[in-house]
């Protein structure tokens, strides 16, 4: 009987296992999708204030909007959400990443375009202030 009651113990253990491993799935698949939305919001997010950058940076170049732009446009496009920028001679090699999961540094990224955003519009407003004077 003792022996009976053994194998009853360890198919038990087993049903156990086999319904956790089946939770685990169904919640990596519900996980998988919320990461996938999340990942389609932040970019849609970045996307839109990238989008800004370049407006106000058409006329004004400032050198770090143009290095942000060009390296964040490499982000949104890569599946895998990295990029490699390497110049022509292949001696300067970085690797971005950007983690499209994490809002947080979608925001990060968010706050560096609105600084250099302001730093552009300030030097707009200095540079159109004289001329609005001589206007006058």
């Amino acid at each position: 009987m003792e022996e009976y009651e053994t194998k009853f113990v360890e198919i038990s253990n087993l049903v156990r296992e086999i319904q956790k491993a089946e939770r685990t799935t169904s919640s990596d698949k519900e996980n998988t999708a919320a990461n996938n939305e999340l990942i389609k919001q932040n970019k849609a997010k970045l996307s839109t204030k990238l989008e800004e950058l370049k407006t106000a940076n058409k006329n004004n170049k400032n050198t770090s909007a143009t290095k942000l732009i060009e390296k964040l446009e490499k982000a949104l496009k890569d599946d895998s959400s990295s990029t490699t920028e390497s110049s022509q001679e292949g001696t300067d090699s970085k690797k971005i990443t950007i983690d499209f999961t994490s809002t947080t540094t979608v925001d990060n990224f968010i706050k560096a375009i609105d600084k250099i955003l302001g730093q552009i519009n300030s030097s707009n407003n200095s540079t159109a202030a004289p001329s609005e004077a001589n206007q006058s």
